[in-house]
């Protein structure tokens, strides 16, 4: 009986003592992170010039408008429904691989109008709210860290011409532990003084690839993390209203776009949605609306910078059974 209490008390102890290594654990990760400092005592003098830049890429790169307005699902490509460009409250869950539900922000002035441009610009660069909290990466921070300093001053000023829309946006519930790692994400990083040069049409293209967040859709991930060697390759799921749908590989093999002119690769943008299959009843996530409004030069840098990617051979079906289309 001795014996037995004692190991009794024994496993109590463990018990305690993992408890407290675990709540010392959380508390720490809660009270000390995300680790980024104030934001910058930053004021933008908005001229015509940075509102026509930041609306093109709002509008046709970096897309946001296809996560923080309202798409109009009952139509293959899902375009955003005027007079709610911006608003955000458009709910990403589980059915979407998210741990828990989020909800895109109210980007509009009434949603960030109190924001100083130091806020915006951290948000976009370090990955934090104005209160502090750490932003879900599916807001994709660390692309937009990497737009030049006046791309990412274009955007700021372009938000803020938003017309102003009234909506609450419920909060976001995440699972533990991501409600934790999701603190531990955001970082200080300075972007780029300037953009490459559009000479260089590689390395403007991947300049492009990485304000579209093509890596995000077009390559495969394990636990998060992108599977080396197999960037751009496709076959990402997506669940939709009408199935899964498998996004693209768009490297240079022959199950990719290897067979693709620059021309065949123009033509599948200018066309606009029809391009996705719309057409067929098709549907599809992929922002077709937004993209086919980049401009020839631009789709043509991006063509050269995905046939300068490694091949990688994975030949994804354009169609899986119960869906309808990428």
């Amino acid at each position: 009986m001795r014996i037995l209490t004692i190991l009794g008390w024994t496993l109590l102890t463990l018990v305690v003592v993992l408890g407290l290594a675990i709540g010392g654990a959380v508390g720490y990760l809660w009270l000390h992170f995300p680790q980024v400092g104030p934001p910058p005592a930053l004021t933008i003098t908005a001229t015509a010039a940075l509102r026509a830049r930041g609306a093109y890429l709002y509008d046709h790169v970096t897309a946001c408008g296809s996560c923080h307005s309202t798409r109009d699902w009952s139509s293959p490509v899902g375009p955003v429904l005027p007079g709610t460009e911006g608003k955000g409250g458009e709910a990403f869950s589980t059915a979407e691989g998210i741990p828990g539900t989020i909800y895109a922000a109210n980007i509009t002035p009434s949603g960030i109008g109190s924001w100083s441009d130091g806020e915006l610009w951290r948000s976009l660069v370090c990955g934090v709210a104005r209160d502090g909290t750490a932003l879900f990466p599916m807001m994709p921070y660390g692309n937009y860290r990497q737009l030049s300093v006046d791309d990412l001053t274009a955007l700021i000023v372009y938000v803020r011409t938003l017309p102003p829309i009234a909506h609450a946006v419920p909060p976001r519930h995440l699972l533990f532990p991501m409600n934790l790692i999701v603190r531990t994400i955001p970082r200080e990083v300075a972007p780029p003084a300037s953009a490459p040069e559009r000479s260089d049409s590689v390395a403007y293209g991947r300049y492009l690839a990485t304000a579209a967040s093509c890596t995000d859709c077009h390559s495969p991930r394990v636990h998060g993390a992108l599977v080396a060697g197999r960037e751009f390759a496709g076959g990402t799921a997506f669940a939709t209203a009408h199935g899964t749908v498998l996004s693209a590989n768009l490297t240079p093999d022959a199950s990719g776009i290897g067979t693709w002119t620059k021309a065949i690769f123009l033509a599948r943008f200018a066309s606009g949605p029809e391009v996705s299959g719309a057409a067929l009843g098709f549907d599809t996530p992929m922002p077709w609306m937004a993209y086919h409004g980049m401009s020839s030069a631009d789709l043509g840098s991006l063509y050269d910078y995905l046939r300068s990617l490694p091949p990688v051979a994975n030949t994804v079906p354009t169609l899986q059974p119960g869906s309808l289309s990428r």
